[in-house]
């Protein structure tokens, strides 16, 4: 009974001393790995496309001709080859615009995070 009584002191404070082990930190961040890029046309017309930081281009297979773009740019940094040529980076402070509008065909981005 005593062996009994000591094995069961032993694993309960076995089990006191992992339950005050401290909790991995979940509050930790990783880097997305994408951003959300909304592409607007004429008349109202627009798509968005998910463009994934680790592959050389995302490409949007729409003919579109865009003459703006939204995406966080805080997130990342975006380069976009149109039809022609590879577009002038969008202005922030001119509503995201692009030139020339063109139709574009793909998408880079690099993380800022």
């Amino acid at each position: 009974m005593v062996s009994f009584t000591s094995s069961l002191f032993a694993v309960a404070a076995a089990l006191s001393l992992v339950s005050a082990a401290p909790a991995a930190d979940v509050s930790a961040r990783t880097a997305p790995a994408f951003v959300a890029v909304t592409l607007y046309g004429a008349a109202g017309a627009s798509y968005t496309t998910d463009v994934y930081f680790d592959e050389d281009a995302t490409y949007t297979y729409n003919d579109l001709s865009i003459s703006s773009v939204s995406f966080d740019h805080k997130l990342a940094y975006c380069t976009f080859y149109g039809i022609d040529e590879e577009t002038a980076p969008p202005v922030i402070s001119n509503g995201g615009q692009v030139g020339p509008p063109q139709t574009i065909i793909s998408i880079s981005c690099e993380c800022l995070e």
